[in-house]
């Protein structure tokens, strides 16, 4: 599959049964896919490895910031970021404000954004008018080993090797100044 294909198969609709609606803030009709259906159509269009999904605790309460990251077959990464909230009803607070984080980030790679906007609104259906090629990411250049790393990459280095076991991916040595 291209990345063209890889974000129009995301950008897929969702059978009509996973769909569901609750009413949210002034009255408004929300719909949504339950955060199992938005893990299931990641598995199924990059894999089980093609993705990940991590959450950082806020200093608000029940609020949880997230990162779901997607590797392309051109080897390339794209990386989204939003924040998800308890959004009633469970008892279960995070895991609550961990579905909608995954469902918030998922949807900024097109994962049912069409379910956004209101039919005949003059709200935009995300996704339905952005080509999906424009969404590609540019691919990042690689690390030379040769040239002194800037103080950006020094902090990813580091972030790395504490959160990977000490390794430094891709490169003979790690130098820090």
């Amino acid at each position: 599959m291209t990345n063209q294909e890889i974000y129009a198969a995301l950008a897929a609709p969702f059978p009509p049964e996973l769909v569901k609606q609750r009413v949210g803030a002034g009255g408004l009709t929300l719909k949504w896919v339950p955060a199992r259906a938005i893990a299931d159509r990641l598995n199924m269009v990059l894999g089980a490895t093609g993705w990940d999904f991590n959450l950082h605790a806020t200093d608000t309460e029940n609020v949880v910031l997230a990162t779901l990251t997607i590797r392309l077959p051109d080897g390339s990464s794209a990386y989204r970021s939003d924040y998800g909230y308890q959004t009633g009803g469970s008892g279960e607070a995070l895991k609550e404000a961990s579905s909608d984080a995954l469902r918030r980030t998922a949807s900024l790679f097109g994962v049912a954004s069409y379910l956004w906007g209101a039919e005949g609104s003059s709200a935009p259906q995300r996704g339905a008018t952005v080509p999906v090629a424009a969404q590609a990411p540019a691919p990042r250049p690689a690390l030379d080993p040769a040239r002194p790393l800037t103080d950006d990459q020094a902090v990813a280095l580091k972030a790395a090797m504490l959160f990977g076991g000490g390794e430094c991916p891709g490169l003979k040595a790690c130098r820090f100044s």
